[in-house]
């Protein structure tokens, strides 16, 4: 909890918004593993001004504030919508354009996102026109 409180000193100090923050970030700090990290923050909480709140909170893969797995979702779809038909996005084309839009999700979470939106992977969403 310390490390986290240092990284989001912003949430508790300032403005309540929360700081990009993984639990990668988190188990290099502390010399942990991730696993051990997430295995200690599952289903724990803290109070904060009368307010309880997951630890899970805060963490974000988002840049300066949250964004839901919905509001990437609905980017990934806008993306795939606008692609070249001929010359598809691969996942991680996709996962690399969300990051330039300070969206920062592994290669994996757009396939599993991509997976649960019912898109084929870009080889199977490749036209010949």
């Amino acid at each position: 909890m310390d490390t986290l409180c240092q990284i989001q000193k912003d949430f508790f100090l300032k403005d309540g918004k929360i700081n990009y923050c993984t639990l990668e970030m988190v188990a290099k700090q502390c010399g942990l593993h991730v696993s051990t990290i997430s295995r200690a923050i599952n289903q724990k909480s803290f109070e904060y001004n009368d307010k309880y709140y997951p630890i899970k909170q805060l963490f974000s893969h988002s840049g300066l504030k949250e964004i839901s797995a919905y509001t990437i979702k609905e980017k990934m779809k806008e993306i795939i919508e606008n692609e070249d038909k001929a010359h598809p996005y691969s996942d991680e084309a996709i996962r690399k354009i969300l990051a330039k839009e300070n969206i920062h999700i592994s290669r994996r979470t757009v396939t599993k996102y991509r997976e649960q939106l019912f898109y084929f992977s870009a080889q199977k969403r490749k036209s010949e026109e």
